[in-house]
């Protein structure tokens, strides 16, 4: 998290918080001053400032379709834009299109799942497991997005969060903490993961699917 990236983020945000919050992707479109299509699949078209979502997605996926390509709107905005001084001064990582995506993903967390909704889950659960599936419940995303923006939701926590089908890990997110197990490695044995402090919860009616939180600093908290 440096500098650039925070202001990038704060501007998501704060595009969002100037239309109060608007949960509805068509409707944010609208009020962020671009146009929502369907198509046969999702892009960003900055010279007719239009967000084009992929008419055989989901519900679910039209909505992160249409966070993702809005989040690219906002960041093309503007001259310089976010994303002409990302290239800029990031230009020495090893895949600038890829890092750029990466980012575009964590600002379409921001639309779909805003602080103030992140922080009520987080009081009422704590910051545990059970965390992540009420927020992707509460926000009608994916599991895996709501691990991506509770792990990330604080740039100051040590956290690493997973989650499982069958006992191997299906998705992960770490954030200034080493796991020791990722994506496609057998989770550990209950008794090791308590062991890293680790909070667990099984998804209501798939008993096979396991979502963990390990907690190592919770700054904010302290």
């Amino acid at each position: 998290m440096d500098p650039i990236i925070h202001d990038y983020l704060q501007c998501i945000t704060a595009n969002h918080a100037a239309t109060n919050y608007e949960p509805d992707m068509p409707t944010l479109a609208n009020r962020l001053g671009q146009q929502y299509r369907r198509h046969d699949y999702s892009f960003y078209d900055l010279t007719n400032r239009t967000v084009y979502v992929r008419h055989d997605a989901t519900a679910q996926e039209a909505r992160a379709d249409a966070a993702h390509e809005l989040t690219h709107a906002i960041g093309m905005t503007g001259h310089p834009s976010y994303e002409q001084v990302i290239r800029h001064y990031h230009a020495s990582v090893p895949n600038i299109e890829a890092h750029l995506e990466a980012l575009t993903e964590h600002g379409a967390d921001r639309l779909l799942m805003p602080d103030a909704l992140v922080t009520a889950i987080t009081r009422h659960c704590g910051l545990t497991a059970r965390a992540i599936w009420e927020l992707s419940r509460f926000a009608n995303v994916t599991i895996n997005d709501a691990l991506r923006r509770i792990v990330h939701a604080n740039p100051d926590t040590r956290i690493g969060g997973f989650y499982s089908t069958g006992g191997y890990v299906q998705a992960a997110h770490t954030l200034n903490w080493w796991m020791p197990f990722w994506i496609g490695d057998r989770i550990p044995e209950p008794h090791l993961l308590l062991q890293h402090g680790a909070t667990t919860y099984r998804v209501p009616g798939k008993p096979r699917h396991l979502l963990g939180l390990v907690v190592i600093n919770d700054y904010e908290a302290a």
